[in-house]
Formats: C-alpha cells, sequence, structure tokens
C-alpha cells in the first residue's frame, strides 16, 4: 500500500492509500481505501483500524465501522508509516 496522505481528528487518525492492484480490481478509483485508526484500549502495542469499501472516507468515522475492521498488534519490530 503506498500512504497518500495521514491526519488527526479528535481521537482518530485517517490514512488514505492507494493499494496494490490485483484480483477484482479493475479500475483505478477502486484501488483507493480510506483507514481510521485508534490505539487498542489500554495498550500500547495494538490499534483498531476500519476500512472503507470505496474511495471515499464517507461512512467510517470510527474504527468500529466500515467495510472490514481489523486489529493490528506490534511484534517485535516496529512499524512505521510515512505519508
Amino acid at each position: 500500500m503506498q500512504c497518500l496522505a495521514l491526519w488527526k481528528e479528535g481521537s482518530h487518525h485517517y490514512l488514505v492509500g492507494k493499494i496494490r492492484r490485483g484480483r477484482g480490481i479493475s479500475l483505478d478509483e477502486e484501488s483507493y481505501r480510506c483507514f481510521v485508526f485508534e490505539p487498542t484500549k489500554g495498550s500500547r502495542t495494538g490499534y483498531n483500524v476500519g476500512m472503507s469499501g470505496d474511495a471515499t472516507c464517507s461512512g467510517i468515522s470510527s474504527p468500529q465501522e466500515g467495510a472490514r475492521r481489523l486489529t493490528f498488534t506490534k511484534g517485535m519490530e516496529r512499524v512505521y508509516v510515512v505519508c
């Protein structure tokens, strides 16, 4: 995924990215997704993530919403997001 924008609104962080084109992705606009994320409650090693189902951020105002909901936890190595 290529990060295109990163910003914060309230306690949530947003990221717009372009994902790799693969199976099921035929148009360029289908490659873009919006993500909203926040730290997992009571933990500094995890994040709850909500992903949009299309190229917009409408309808996804928290990590508990979206077409997909994910939980990421950090392992031994650090992960950096650079926009």
